[in-house]
């Protein structure tokens, strides 16, 4: 299926040559040419030539975007990041080499990866870090990507891991310890995910204490939970999941 270019090349052309810019490297192209007759008009494009199939040539990839922290993922030393390859021109990537600054610092190799996505450990609590990433193929690196919005770990600490202290048919009580340090918490949110699936699924977002009821849980299945608490500077991340959890079997 032929796609129209007349945007990009004139129907004018005189002669029997015409160069044919700001096409994408990697990808063939095949190209068909009518006539213009004069008193007759256009020629019908059955009655044009077709030209053999071109490639034009591989590149290094284009540049990829920013790297992002994916929303809620923080920790209080980790981050994960996520970017977006950009067109490959022509050969696969093979290599994305991710770079970081710390606070007003310059940029240092960080660490090399084969997917468009990195978690990130052992990070300084309350630093701010600025990324970038380039991209690879077999031809070389790409240009850089532009530098990331300020990253921060979070700061905020998490309550401890839920353990359960009474069980019962589709029912279990689950208590954890108050995060460390001095903050007020105002609400603890938690989850349950079933082993067997892959989300979680969550149980309140408006628990008071450092203990809740969870009901309506299916027998004889096992269940994760996980807990965060929400101050005034907002919500921790989550805690530690639990030690699996079997429900009570129904009689």
């Amino acid at each position: 299926m032929y796609k129209q270019v007349s945007d990009t090349i004139p129907q004018n052309v005189h002669g029997i040559e015409h160069l044919i810019e700001k096409l994408k490297p990697g990808i063939e192209y095949q190209f068909r040419i009518r006539g213009y007759i004069e008193d007759q008009g256009w020629q019908n494009w059955k009655d044009g030539l077709v030209s053999n199939v071109f490639k034009t040539v591989n590149t290094e990839p284009s540049k990829p975007s920013p790297p992002y922290d994916k929303m809620g993922a923080s920790t209080a030393t980790g981050v994960v990041l996520k970017w977006e390859a950009g067109p490959s021109n022509g050969k696969a990537i093979t290599e994305f080499e991710l770079y970081w600054k710390k606070n007003e610092g310059e940029f240092e190799p960080f660490q090399s990866t084969t997917w468009p996505t990195l978690p990130v450990e052992g990070l300084e609590v309350g630093f701010s870090y600025v990324w970038k990433v380039r991209a690879k193929n077999e031809i070389g690196w790409s240009e850089f990507s532009d530098h990331s919005h300020t990253i921060s770990t979070n700061p905020i600490p998490i309550p401890g891991v839920p353990k359960s202290v009474k069980y019962g048919i589709g029912w279990v009580e689950l208590q954890w310890q108050k995060p460390n340090g001095h903050m007020l918490v105002t609400a603890y949110e938690l989850q349950s995910k079933r082993s067997d699936l892959n989300k979680w699924e969550t149980e309140t977002k408006s628990c008071k204490k450092e203990v809740f009821l969870v009901q309506d849980l299916r027998p004889c299945a096992h269940y994760l939970f996980r807990v965060r608490a929400l101050t005034f500077d907002g919500w921790s991340s989550y805690s530690v999941e639990s030690e699996p959890f079997t429900t009570v079997r129904r009689h």
